[in-house]
C-alpha cells in the first residue's frame, strides 16, 4: 500500500514534473503552473510510445524518460516552476483521494473492475510486452498471454494510455504492475483536475472556487464508473483532451511556442490513434475562434504544430492504417451497431452530464425526478456559462466544452454503442465543468454576487457536488475489488516458477498447460 499509493506516485509525478520543465524550456515559454505536470504526463506518452515502436529500443524507454526529466530540472530557470498553487494542488489531491477510495479503503494494494471486464488482464499483458520487447510477438511461446498480445499488438493497437503505467513499474525498480494500476487511473484523474483549474481560471480569479470546480468537474459520474472498470484509456483521454484545451489558446504567438501543445496532441493520438484527431480539430477551432490573434500570426502558429505533431506522432501514424482500415472495412466493434461489449444496450445521452445516482451506469436512478432535476440544473447552468466564457474570452474552456462536445457528437454517431459509451466517458466532465463554472462566477465573480444571487448560485454549486458525490458513493458498492490474496499467491509461484514449462496438472499428472513463463500465463 505505502509503495502503491504513496512513494508511486511522487516518483512518477517527480519524473512528470522534470519532463513537463523540459518541454517549457523547448517551447521558449513558461507553462501556467497547474499545466506543468499534465504537459510532463503527455511527454512521457510520447517518449515511450517512440521507444517501445521497435523491440531494439524498448528497453531504453525508461532511460530516455529519465534523461528528459533530468535535463528538465537541469536547464529549467525556475526548478519549482512545476507546483501548483495550494488551491489547485488540494484540488488534485481531493480527486487523487476519491478515484483511490475503493481499493485503499479495502485495506489491500489490488485493483477493481474484477470479473467485470476483462480488459484489465488485457492491459497488464500489453504494458508488459511493450515495455519489455515493443511489437515484436515472434519470440513469445504458445500461451494465453501470447494469444492476447497477438490479438491487439500486430494490428496496429493503439498503447499510449498504458505506458505511464509501465514507466511507473520500471520507475519503482520492478513493482508489479497490478498493484500500480489502480494508483495510475487516479493519478491520472488527479492531472485532471489540475488541467481544469486552469480551464476555468478566466472566469475565476479565487483559488478557492477553482479548486471546488476541479475537485467535483473531475470525477463525473460516467468517467469515474468506467475508472472502476478499469478504463484507463478514457481516463488518459479525458484527461489528454482537456490539456489540448488548455493549450490550444498559445496558438498565435511563438512558432517554438506551440510545443506543449504539439506534445498534448501527439500523446491524444499515441492512445487513441487516429481517432484522437476526432477530439482536437474542434476543441482547437473553436479556440481559435475565440481566440484575438492576429490571421497571420495564427497561420504561422498552426503550421508549425502541423510539423510538430506530425514529427512527435510518426510511430502512430505508421501504425494507424494497419489498426483502422480492417476495422472501419468490416463493422467491428468500433463502428457496429450491434456491438454492446458488456453494456445492457445503447447508453442515454443524459449520461454524459456527469450525474447519475444509479451504483451501475448501465441503469436508471431510482430518484429519476431529483435526478432528471439536477441536470436540468446543470444544463442551464451551462447554457448561461457560454455567455460568460465568451465575454471573458475562455477560448480553452470554450473549446473544450463546444469543441469536445462536437468531437465526441462524431463519435457517438458513427461508433457502435460500445464506443459511444467510451466517448460519452471521455466528454462527461465537460458540461459539469462549464456549468460548475458559471455557478462560481455568479457565487464569486458577478456583480450580483452580493445580491440573492450569490446563495442561489452557492446552493446550486451545493446541490451538482452532492449530485456528484452521491453518484459516485453508490458506485461504489458496485465496485469489485480483486482478491489480493489469490493475485499476490499466483505472483509468487510466477517468480518462483519463470522459465519452466509446466504451469498444471490435474489428477493424473497429465499436463494440462505448458508452454512459456508463469508469470506471463
Amino acid at each position: 500500500m505505502l509503495v502503491s499509493w504513496l512513494i508511486f506516485p511522487v516518483v512518477l509525478l517527480a519524473v512528470a514534473a522534470g519532463c513537463g520543465l523540459a518541454v517549457a524550456r523547448a517551447g521558449g515559454s513558461e507553462l501556467p503552473r497547474a499545466l506543468v505536470l499534465p504537459v510532463g504526463f503527455a511527454a512521457m506518452v510520447v517518449v515511450a510510445s517512440a521507444a517501445t515502436a521497435s523491440a531494439a529500443t524498448a528497453a531504453l524507454a525508461t532511460p530516455l524518460v529519465v534523461v528528459l526529466a533530468v535535463a528538465g530540472f537541469a536547464l529549467a530557470p525556475d526548478r519549482r516552476a512545476f507546483l501548483p498553487d495550494r488551491w489547485a494542488g488540494a484540488a488534485a489531491a481531493g480527486v487523487y483521494a476519491a478515484f483511490a477510495a475503493p481499493v485503499v479503503l479495502s485495506g489491500s494494494a489490488t485493483f477493481t473492475g474484477y470479473i467485470q471486464l476483462d480488459d484489465i488482464a488485457t492491459w497488464l499483458a500489453l504494458t508488459d510486452q511493450v515495455m519489455e520487447r515493443g511489437r515484436d510477438v515472434g519470440v513469445l511461446q504458445p500461451s494465453t498471454f501470447e494469444a492476447t498480445i497477438s490479438s491487439y499488438l500486430p494490428s496496429g493497437y493503439p498503447v499510449g494510455a498504458f505506458l505511464p503505467l509501465g514507466l511507473g513499474g520500471k520507475l519503482t525498480l520492478g513493482r508489479d504492475i497490478a498493484w500500480l494500476f489502480a494508483p495510475t487511473l487516479a493519478l491520472t484523474a488527479a492531472l485532471l483536475a489540475l488541467t481544469i483549474t486552469n480551464l476555468v481560471a478566466p472566469l475565476l480569479t479565487r483559488g478557492w472556487a477553482r479548486c471546488v470546480v476541479a475537485l467535483v468537474a473531475a470525477q463525473p459520474a460516467l468517467l469515474f464508473a468506467y475508472a472502476e472498470w478499469g478504463a484507463m484509456k478514457e481516463l488518459v483521454a479525458a484527461q489528454l483532451v482537456a490539456l489540448v484545451a488548455a493549450l490550444a489558446p498559445t496558438l498565435g504567438g511563438p512558432a517554438r511556442g506551440v510545443l506543449p501543445l504539439a506534445v498534448a496532441i501527439a500523446a491524444l493520438v499515441a492512445a487513441l490513434s487516429l481517432g484522437g484527431g476526432v477530439w482536437v480539430v474542434p476543441v482547437v477551432l473553436v479556440a481559435l475562434l475565440a481566440s484575438a490573434a492576429r490571421p497571420r500570426a495564427l497561420l504561422r502558429s498552426v503550421g508549425a504544430l502541423a510539423l510538430a505533431v506530425a514529427a512527435l506522432s510518426v510511430p502512430s501514424l505508421l501504425l494507424a492504417e494497419t489498426f483502422l482500415a480492417p476495422q472501419v472495412a468490416t463493422g467491428s466493434v468500433l463502428t457496429a451497431a450491434t456491438e454492446l461489449g458488456n453494456l445492457r444496450g445503447p447508453l442515454g445521452l443524459d449520461r454524459v452530464l456527469g450525474i447519475w445516482p444509479a451504483g451501475d451506469f448501465r441503469v436508471d436512478p431510482d430518484a429519476r425526478a431529483l435526478t432528471f432535476t439536477l441536470l436540468v440544473g446543470l444544463l442551464a447552468a451551462a447554457v448561461a456559462g457560454v455567455g460568460v466564457a465568451v465575454e471573458r474570452r475562455a477560448g480553452g474552456l470554450l473549446g473544450y466544452v463546444a469543441g469536445g462536445l462536437a468531437g465526441a457528437a462524431v463519435l457517438v454517431s458513427r461508433g457502435s454503442p460500445w464506443v459511444d459509451g467510451k466517448a460519452m466517458a471521455t466528454a462527461s466532465p465537460m458540461v459539469l465543468t462549464l456549468g460548475l463554472a458559471f455557478l462560481a462566477w455568479v457565487a464569486t465573480e458577478s456583480r450580483w454576487c452580493r445580491g440573492l444571487a450569490r446563495p442561489a448560485a452557492l446552493a446550486g454549486l451545493a446541490a451538482l457536488a452532492l449530485g456528484v458525490a452521491w453518484s459516485n458513493v453508490l458506485g461504489y458498492s458496485s465496485a469489485y475489488v480483486a482478491p489480493r490474496a489469490q493475485l499476490s499467491e499466483l505472483e509468487t509461484a510466477g517468480a518462483e516458477l519463470a522459465g519452466d514449462r509446466l504451469v498444471a496438472r490435474d489428477d493424473r499428472d497429465d499436463v494440462l498447460a505448458g508452454h512459456g513463463d508463469l508469470e506471463r500465463d
